[in-house]
């Protein structure tokens, strides 16, 4: 089980890892840290074991990883290339690290998944590691010029929807919409589950 940030809200992430993980499982196998503002991790509830944390060289709050490793974490230093291997076939890749703000790779079989850090989602700009995508999970999309034209089926979006509903586009999903959104890959297949249907379901 990776997760990938944490967000802000401690109880949403707390309600979150209760809904994902299975019953009586508390454990994160890797906490990915996506970028160097890591102060929503200080609530990270305290119930629940840290295996690994992969993080930049020089995060903002050194103490606040040291307060993790205290929990039994040790942590890994990111570096372009390094990749994490999910068992059957899947594998999370570093792409990018845009001076500590890391583009990673989800790859599945044939589905293929980049996941952008908030921090990045206004100076990322299109490379051909983005193009032929299953989806793109974008926290903050409203400034990215290139989404109209991105060659990707589904793109996930914190917030609200960034284009209007007579846009040509891929399938985008906003949160402000959706509520939480659930993608499902069997390397070949997509599934997607939302919490609320959306205004052109």
């Amino acid at each position: 089980f990776v997760l990938v940030g944490g967000g802000d809200s401690p109880t949403a992430l707390t309600n979150s890892l209760g809904r994902k993980l299975p019953l009586f499982h508390r454990r994160i196998d890797w906490l990915i840290v996506p970028d160097r503002n890591i102060a929503g991790l200080a609530s990270f509830p305290a119930g629940y074991e840290i295996g690994a944390i992969m993080t930049i060289t020089e995060p903002q709050d050194p103490g606040l990883i040291q307060t993790l490793q205290a929990r039994g974490a040790r942590v890994v230093r990111a570096e372009v290339g390094i990749a994490l291997d999910l068992g059957a076939g899947t594998r999370l890749e570093l792409i990018d690290d845009g001076g500590g703000n890391f583009t990673l790779l989800l790859t599945s079989g044939e589905a293929r998944f980049a996941v952008i850090p908030k921090s990045r989602s206004s100076s990322v700009s299109r490379s051909s590691e983005l193009d032929s995508l299953t989806g793109i999970i974008l926290p903050d999309s409203s400034s990215i010029s290139w989404l109209q034209e991105i060659d990707v089926m589904v793109a996930v979006v914190e917030g609200p929807n960034p284009l209007p509903l007579n846009t040509a586009r891929p399938k985008f999903l906003a949160t402000d919409e959706r509520g939480w959104i659930e993608l499902t890959t069997d390397g070949k297949y997509l599934w997607i589950v939302t919490q609320r249907s959306g205004p052109d379901s």
